[in-house]
């Protein structure tokens, strides 16, 4: 496998014109490294190293970020853990997928490692929906959240009430039709209305068209109407897998959140103050 990949990612491209503030934190991407080996029957696209990324984010103007643990790797955390090593604790956080049998012990060394979170990759062979609480009890002593890739309203009540917040990725992959109406996508807002929720706004390719991404960006919309204090910002970089429209350019999605988030403070905050909350910059 590793002969037939493709290049590995640069993360290389133009600049955006939107300008960030001091602080500001990318909330989703993934590290792809050849030095540690991926579960077996599980591929990527490309690798997509550190120095790669290092490249994305001074481009795309972030002095923090939060690492999201790749599937690719299981329940070996060493790829995430060593990349948060080597930017610093103070500039970098992450996910994890702690194995079944981590005592309570492994989970602190997590955390004083940088993870804050637990990746809960239900539509996979790791987890279903039903471990959700057991999960969500382990890890709230240590103010973690689960991560979710997907939200559809049929799984809603799984997350509803448990001990530990859920951030939901690339605002639940729900596709754009029935627009805001989607009842997996009123699900959602619902879910954040609640204040146990966070919602990434990443992957907008997922689900609508490059480079504006006008359906997305009124669910966005949508979305800062009702809690702009839980959501953030994530590039999904490198891509993982393919969007509709072949390989996307990051700054488009930047650019497009001075349209769907023209209030400068609220945006500021996206960027800065809600990531530095959840993932514990500072702390």
């Amino acid at each position: 496998m590793i002969d037939t990949l493709g290049p590995d990612a640069t993360g290389e491209g133009r600049k955006p014109r939107l300008n960030l503030p001091a602080g500001a934190c990318e909330c989703h991407s993934h590290i792809y490294d050849r030095r540690y080996p991926m579960v077996a029957g599980r591929t990527i696209r490309h690798y997509a190293p550190l120095s790669a990324y290092k490249t994305l984010l001074a481009r795309l103007g972030f002095e923090r970020t939060a690492f999201a643990h790749s599937s690719t790797y299981g329940a070996d955390n060493s790829c995430t853990l060593d990349s948060i090593r080597e930017l610093g604790i103070e500039r970098a956080r992450g996910t994890a997928v702690p194995p079944p049998d981590a005592t309570e012990a492994d989970l602190r060394r997590l955390h004083a490692a940088g993870i804050r979170g637990f990746r809960f990759s239900y539509g996979g062979d790791e987890f279903s929906p039903d471990d959700a609480k057991a999960v969500a009890r382990r890890i709230a002593p240590l103010g973690w959240h689960l991560q979710v890739a997907t939200w559809r309203a049929d799984t809603a009540p799984f997350f509803n009430g448990l001990a530990s917040d859920v951030v939901v990725d690339h605002v639940g992959r729900i596709d754009t039709a029935g627009g805001v109406d989607n009842p997996h996508f009123v699900s959602l807002l619902r879910f954040l209305e609640s204040g146990q929720g966070w919602v990434k706004i990443s992957g907008p390719y997922y689900s609508d068209i490059p480079p504006r991404y006008t359906d997305f960006g009124l669910r966005v919309k949508a979305l800062v109407g009702v809690r702009p204090d839980r959501l953030v910002w994530g590039a999904n970089w490198p891509h993982p897998t393919l969007p509709k429209s072949g390989e996307p350019d990051d700054a488009d999605a930047l650019d497009a959140m001075a349209d769907w988030v023209p209030d400068e403070a609220t945006r500021n905050a996206i960027f800065v103050a809600n990531p530095a909350r959840l993932y514990g910059f500072g702390a």
